[in-house]
């Protein structure tokens, strides 16, 4: 992707903030509540739901995204998002956004490393951990 200035989209979604107040604490309040529900996830060990409330995480930054018009969830993401879900992976961008870096999740090693090297076959940085 892109490098992408995590300063910058956060100064934008807070002068986005000072206007939009309601709006601003509705959807942190919902990204929040997601990354409970996942910690929770994690303590009970249940990998499938971690992966569930990591992917509603994504959708949830999306909408704050849009919502804000400061579009740090951009194509860059949105192309991402689409390439690692057809192998069967969860995505979210990582720090601010902009088209840097993105995360792939999954239970399964094998479709890990599938896409890692789909998306090498690409030009596409990756790195299995």
């Amino acid at each position: 992707g892109d490098p992408a200035s995590t300063t910058g989209f956060v100064e934008a979604v807070n002068r986005w903030r000072i206007s939009n107040p309601d709006v601003y604490l509705a959807n942190i309040s919902v990204l929040q509540d997601t990354a409970n529900e996942c910690v929770q996830c994690l303590a009970n060990k249940d990998s499938h739901q971690v992966l569930a409330r990591i992917e509603q995480y994504g959708r949830h930054l999306q909408h704050l995204s849009s919502v804000s018009e400061v579009n740090f969830y951009n194509q860059a993401h949105l192309e991402m998002r689409k390439k690692v879900e057809s192998q069967s992976c969860v995505y979210k961008p990582s720090g601010a956004g902009g088209g840097d870096f993105g995360i792939a999740y999954s239970t399964d090693k094998n479709e890990l490393l599938t896409l890692a090297n789909k998306l090498g076959r690409e030009h596409t940085y990756t790195f299995v951990l």
